[in-house]
């Protein structure tokens, strides 16, 4: 215990400590690097923890993104406000396609089609309205100067690190909350064996729609920092199939079912995919062809993935994976 302490509060200085020091560039690849750990303890919620992997987690980002982007646009409304409709709709989206799938005992594959298509349909909606901008995308109005208000930062971005920093801080704290209590021993027990955890009891329908929802709203808060630290909507880019993979990527590669696994699957995925998109810009897709190639590499070599590695180096509990 004092050994995994040591390390967490090592890595923690180094990401509060390191980043002011580094140049624009790297700083920016660093709060998508930290982003994309968050996003991969959201989706550990449900992916790693229920064993129901999602690959529809997009739609939430992208609900997140365009509740807020939308409000700030047209009325001015500040996206610490605006995060909240996108929560409120995510969650009662998540909530639906949960009981329509757990009602009628959708699982497997046909969970994974069903999470895609969903987002998918999404997509294509978006697309073709034009209160949202359509396929032309929804550009944020910019403010005159730095604003926590209105969530824009444009003399000091390191701002932008700090809070997606206190997202990550705050995600992998609710997960080993989560893991740690009754709830998240239920949710494991799902995913061993669903029916015999019914049998002891366990309402698996109840539980797997709060693992859900929960996934969806974290998600759905990182969509909207996300949005004002691009100051531009896309939606093939925060509603595509390619970010919802990316997202279940960072978890699997650093281990499912584990507190700091997506943590080091963010930096080492969304490092590898950052740097080669910048530094092979003349081939496109060539990111995801060699975070591709590394999946394969782990899922033969390192199956639980590369936390594992971590815990062979450093005694952590079992308890606190």
């Amino acid at each position: 215990m004092r050994a995994e302490r040591t390390v967490m509060l090592v890595l923690l200085a180094a990401l509060v400590v390191i980043p002011p020091f580094l140049e624009r560039y790297h700083q920016n690849v660093l709060v998508y690097v930290v982003l994309f750990s968050y996003l991969g303890v959201a989706w550990n919620i449900l992916g790693g923890l229920t064993g129901l992997p999602s690959f529809g987690n997009a739609a939430f980002f992208g609900i997140g993104a365009y509740a807020s982007g939308m409000l700030y646009a047209t009325y001015r409304v500040s996206p610490w406000i605006g995060m909240w409709a996108g929560v409120a709709l995510s969650a009662g989206l998540a909530a639906l396609i949960g009981y329509l799938t757990f009602r009628f005992g959708i699982r497997g594959h046909f969970f994974i089609l069903t999470t895609i298509a969903f987002a998918e349909i999404l997509r294509n909606v978006v697309m073709n309205l034009e209160l949202l901008g359509g396929a032309r995308g929804l550009p944020i109005p910019l403010t005159s100067g730095d604003s926590l208000a209105d969530l824009q930062f444009h003399t000091n971005r390191i701002a932008y690190y700090y809070i997606v920093l206190g997202l990550l801080i705050g995600g992998t704290l609710v997960y080993w909350k989560l893991k740690n209590s009754n709830i998240g021993l239920a949710l494991m027990c799902i995913k061993e064996d669903e029916e015999k955890a019914a049998t002891l009891g366990i309402n698996t329908f109840r539980h797997k729609l709060i693992a859900f929802v929960l996934s969806a709203v974290m998600t759905s808060i990182a969509g909207t920092v996300y949005a004002h630290y691009v100051l531009y909507i896309e939606p093939t880019v925060v509603l595509g199939i390619p970010l919802s993979v990316q997202i279940a990527l960072v978890a699997v590669v650093g281990g499912l079912g584990t507190t700091l696994g997506p943590v080091m699957g963010g930096f080492i995925v969304q490092s590898i995919m950052e740097y080669t998109r910048i530094f092979f810009s003349r081939l496109p897709g060539l990111d995801f062809f060699v975070a591709g190639i590394l999946l394969i590499g782990i899922a033969l070599l390192r199956p639980t993935g590369l936390f594992e590695l971590i815990e062979r180096l450093v005694p952590f509990k079992t308890s606190a994976k």
